[in-house]
């Protein structure tokens, strides 16, 4: 047998061989290696008796010396390749990728300029916005009219809640001091044909309309509350938490033309309007900021979607909204955004008044015992993680879509679409953020690093221009503990979340559109005026109570008999308590969102 070809090479032989004696002398001492110095790119050691042919004499050697070649270095470095091959076959891989990058292979030129300037716009742009004025506070706030309020006439106020017992009385005792009582309709929801705490009990001494949905859902409870308030011109939809102030304006005067809807500022705060803890004073300056970019977003063309926690909008147009809202109650309030500029309507922003909304405490863990009314979670996560973020890559599809496909704005779109743009870029770097980070670090880690740097800059440049102009006019600066201190760590925080999120909608979403049942709901309104005690003097408002009378339905049929069963059964619909249907495909209900 060749001994090219044995189990065991010369040179593996002739290491033992010399293994054995006493001066244990290396084989590279035996005159019967050599070192051939062909061209090749390292040395080859030669085997004993063995025949080459170098290069330089015109050939490439036999096969057979070549695979001896190969087999002899492995054997001479085999106790560190079996120690290091795996990490330096994976340093060179990822090197030779990376300085491929470098070189310019997968670089187009002038990205990271595009990209800086498309964020310092996005983030600078909102700065040359400022509030509006605030309206006067009324002297006596213990003597307002409601009845004088401008605007109010032909307004309703609709309040979806969610066992809110403890926590709907202050909500009226502001918002009674704008509207009438029987101008408020609230609607307490929940998977049940019965209600589930004492919401109504609540609502009694107030006078203010109730209705129970047995259909545990927000925007079920928003889409009956439209029905039920449809004799007024216009609605104006709040969050249970939401204290109206005494000089907040109506503003359904702006509604004018492509404009029909107007989403108001808001502002974060603690137990009895305090400043809150740390972490809500930082969704405090927040919710500031993004109020400013709507504001910016809707004098050019559209802000994106209208505030969860309040906005008013023409009653008309709100229910041809809802037969067109797909019906996810994940992200509720950013599909009335997309359907509504899809159909054609402006949204602008009042920022004359922040009204108060309580928002999370903590970022990941809440104190143990703890618990906030109506739709509101505890932490920040499952706010975010589970409904804020849930669908911005699902959104991605529908932005792009919008972007290239919808046009019914006309002049306005340019700078609509602009802010739809934001939207996407996002997402993408989000979804892109896990890759682009560690390759960087590994490239260029002190370019990576003073980028990073320079992007913690921008931002603080950013909130503080903000905090000591925008919000020093206004009297609502944040502390510079919340400001200088905590903010940094929150939002790295955040961002590590939303990117998390969506993933987890990439994994879930397949999930969720195969569970989607659409279900027929035929909804009866049973008005029951309650009787009067002669103890009790206040006036009660109306008591309504929906039934679920239908049954599922596959999702093609409820959604061919979605338009012609609303228009059938629900244009009769009034106050009077006649009784009205609509048929409502809600996607992702059995989820349990």
């Amino acid at each position: 047998m060749d001994p090219t070809f044995s189990s065991i090479s010369p040179l593996q032989s002739a290491w033992d061989d010399y293994g054995s004696d006493k001066d244990e002398k290396s084989p590279f001492d035996d005159p019967a290696f050599v070192i051939d110095q062909s061209a090749f790119e390292a040395p080859t050691y030669v085997g004993h008796d063995e025949k080459t042919e170098g290069i330089d004499e015109g050939g490439v050697g036999p096969l057979e010396s070549r695979k001896s070649t190969g087999l002899e270095r492995s054997v001479t470095i085999q106790s560190r390749i079996k120690q290091n091959s795996v990490v330096q076959a994976t340093t060179e891989a990822i090197t030779n990728v990376t300085e491929t990058a470098v070189a310019g292979k997968f670089v187009v030129s002038g990205t990271w300029s595009i990209t800086i300037g498309l964020a310092a716009f996005y983030a600078y742009a909102p700065l040359f916005m400022f509030f509006e004025k605030e309206p006067p506070m009324p002297v006596d706030l213990n003597a307002i009219d409601a009845t004088k309020t401008a605007g109010v006439h032909n307004t309703a106020l609709l309040i979806p809640c969610y066992k809110s017992a403890k926590i709907i009385g202050p909500t009226f005792v502001a918002a009674l001091k704008i509207f009438q009582p029987h101008h408020i309709y609230v609607i307490a929801n929940g998977t049940s044909p019965t209600a589930l705490d004492d919401t109504e009990e609540v609502c009694q001494p107030y006078g203010v309309n109730h209705i129970w949905s047995p259909v545990g859902s927000k925007i079920v409870a928003q889409f009956v509350g439209c029905y039920a308030a449809k004799h007024f011109e216009n609605v104006l939809l709040i969050d249970d938490d939401c204290a109206l102030p005494a000089n907040f304006p109506i503003v359904s005067n702006r509604m004018k033309g492509k404009i029909q809807c107007i989403r108001y500022s808001i502002k974060s705060v603690g137990p009895n309007s305090s400043r809150g803890t740390l972490c809500q004073q930082a969704q405090d300056l927040e919710y500031k900021i993004s109020g400013l970019q709507r504001q910016s977003a809707g004098v050019i063309g559209s802000a994106t979607f209208p505030h969860g926690a309040i906005s008013v909008w023409n009653t008309k147009f709100l229910i041809k909204t809802f037969h067109t809202h797909p019906g996810f109650s994940v992200s509720e309030d950013w599909f009335f955004g997309h359907v509504a500029r899809e159909l054609g309507c402006r949204i602008t922003m009042c920022s004359a008044i922040l009204v108060e909304t309580e928002t999370p405490t903590d970022v990941f863990f809440a104190a143990r015992g703890g618990s906030r009314g109506g739709f509101g979670e505890m932490t920040i996560f499952k706010q975010r993680f589970y409904r804020w973020i849930f669908f911005f890559v699902n959104g991605m599809y529908n932005n792009l879509k919008y972007i290239l496909g919808s046009w019914k704005l006309g002049f306005w779109e340019i700078g609509a679409k602009l802010f739809v743009w934001q939207e996407v870029y996002e997402t993408l770097l989000y979804l892109l953020a896990h890759f682009v980070l560690p390759i960087s670090l590994i490239v260029r880690p002190a370019f990576c690093g003073y980028l990073t740097a320079g992007t913690f800059v921008l931002y603080y440049v950013i909130v503080t221009i903000f905090n000591e102009t925008h919000l020093r006019l206004r009297n609502e600066r944040v502390g510079w503990v919340a400001l200088y201190v905590y903010y940094a760590p929150y939002k790295i925080a955040l961002t590590c979340i939303n990117i998390v999120s969506c993933y987890w909608a990439l994994y879930k979403h397949p999930k969720v559109t195969e569970d989607a049942k659409a279900v027929e709901v035929v909804f009866r309104l049973e008005e029951e005026q309650p009787p009067l005690q002669p103890s009790r003097t206040a006036s009660f408002g109306r008591r309504m109570t929906i039934t679920a009378v239908g049954t599922r339905l596959s999702v093609a049929a409820s959604v061919a008999a979605q338009k012609s069963a609303a228009q059938k059964d629900l244009t009769d619909a009034c106050v009077a308590a006649q009784d009205f249907g609509a048929r409502f495909s809600l996607d992702a209900l059995s989820a349990g969102w």
